[in-house]
């Protein structure tokens, strides 16, 4: 039963609520096409697939009653100069390679000046979803400006970086192996984020959500900015409205995951079919 209805935000949001149903939100990953430029440094590599975000086996729709669905860019998933299998390197950490298909818990977080961060206001972004997320956390009575991040060394506020909002935070999702109390994936896999990001380059194992896609340099990559930002918003708005409490605990989720992690969430990452690889694989 679709049922639209007024928070205190002070906006609209449809969320789907099916009678019986479980209220298990999935985040579905179908990997598609796996991007292998004719370069000797691995440097434009990435693996593309398709995400929608469900709720009962049905679609969760923005705030402007869209579907949630896109893009996922992670790095490629076998490098050819490494001796060992792709099922190997997908399981070890330190080989800028995408993580074993599966299912995974997802727990917030604080990080460090030197990872990803939440971009919470951009003046360029004419889209409604970052004053969104700024309302969505206030209405947690969560001080939003102490935890905006004000320290000169932080990668996203140096002068030289093209940094994509104006004010970021420092809460980010990681994902867990289900039922795992611990972070591992795989032999030593750790830190395994969902954040914003161009390209493949971006990631060495995250996943990078974009709404659209562009070709460039033998492969795709997320349209602009703010198509990246605006796809990573919209997923963080519904996951802190589908366990609040998670995400208000996310100092610590550090130390221990189990305190953090969003109930009645999961991410399944799926190959179904052979993975389409560019330029095509020689016979």
């Amino acid at each position: 039963m679709l049922l639209q209805y007024k928070q205190s935000f002070g906006f609209d949001r449809v969320r789907l609520e099916v009678e019986g149903g479980t209220g298990l939100m999935v985040l579905e990953v179908v990997r598609k096409w796996e991007y292998s430029p004719n370069n000797e440094d691995f440097k434009y590599w990435a693996t593309i697939s398709e995400f929608s975000l469900k709720l009962d086996d049905e679609i969760v729709k923005d705030s402007e009653g869209k579907d949630i669905k896109g893009y996922i860019i992670e790095p490629a998933g076998y490098n050819p100069k490494k001796s060992r299998t792709a099922e190997e390197q997908q399981k070890i950490a330190g080989g800028d390679i995408r993580i074993p298909a599966g299912e995974y818990e997802v727990f917030w977080k604080k990080s460090n000046i030197d990872s990803p961060a939440l971009m919470a206001e951009n003046p360029n972004n004419k889209e409604r979803y970052l004053d969104d997320l700024q309302k969505t956390m206030k209405n947690l009575n969560i001080n939003i400006e102490q935890l905006y991040c004000n320290i000169a060394t932080c990668k996203h506020n140096k002068d030289n970086r093209k940094t994509f909002g104006t004010k970021h935070i420092h809460i980010v999702p990681q994902l867990k192996p289900k039922n795992s109390k611990n972070s591992v994936i795989g032999t030593s896999r750790n830190g395994i984020l969902i954040h914003y990001g161009d390209t493949g380059e971006w990631s060495t194992g995250c996943l990078l959500p974009t709404n659209e896609l562009k070709w460039k340099k033998e492969r795709w990559i997320a349209k602009d900015r703010n198509s990246t930002v605006n796809a990573v918003a919209k997923l963080y708005i519904t996951l802190i409205e589908h366990d609040t409490e998670s995400f208000k605990n996310y100092a610590l989720g550090t130390n221990n995951p189990s305190k953090s992690t969003i109930k009645n969430f999961i991410i399944k990452i799926q190959e179904k079919d052979k993975i389409e690889s560019y330029p095509p694989e020689k016979e």
